[in-house]
């Protein structure tokens, strides 16, 4: 059993009928939703979590909805990404995870099991094909606070995302 065991590859979502890795649109939208309420944060002056009277109902108070129904991002439509490259390159490869210690404590390693890992393979990230789609439904109170257009969504995504990736390339190197 315990070969076996050590054999398991947690594997990537797939598209059942080609066979190719696939993001979620769900995962996509939440990444989205996290950076538009970090942007809705920092303009209401929130500095951290200490500041949010109710954790939990955090996306309501900054979107400003009582009812999910009300919730201004279902005007943002997201499709599940699918695997397209040109040059038809491999679209994962198995690595092996180590859990690791974001900042170093002296004296103290790594801990945790090591498992394997299917990955997207790096520098396949324009093989990725999806939709956005923005609707507009007058019935949707504080819809302004959701950007209206693709570019505002990539400039807010680019302010809470990109010094996040330079960080973890300075990590890794």
């Amino acid at each position: 059993n315990d070969v076996i065991n050590n054999l398991a590859i947690m594997k990537t979502f797939i598209n059942p009928h080609t066979y190719q890795p696939i993001m979620t649109g769900s995962a996509i939208k939440g990444a989205i939703r996290t950076a538009i309420l970090n942007q809705l944060a920092q303009d209401k002056g929130w500095t951290s979590l200490s500041d949010v009277r109710n954790k939990k109902k955090l996306p309501q108070d900054l979107l400003g909805f009582d009812n999910p129904t009300q919730d201004p991002m279902k005007l943002l439509k997201i499709s599940d990404a699918e695997y397209n490259h040109a040059k038809n390159l491999p679209a994962t490869e198995v690595v092996l995870t180590v859990s690791r210690r974001r900042v170093p404590k002296k004296d103290k390693t790594g801990s945790g099991v090591t498992t394997y890992l299917e990955a997207i393979s790096g520098y396949r990230r324009e093989a990725f094909n999806f939709d956005i789609r923005h609707l507009h439904n007058k019935d949707i109170p504080n819809r302004h606070l959701v950007p209206a257009t693709t570019a505002e969504l990539a400039k807010i995504c680019n302010d809470y995302y990109l010094d996040k990736l330079h960080k973890e390339l300075d990590e890794l190197s």
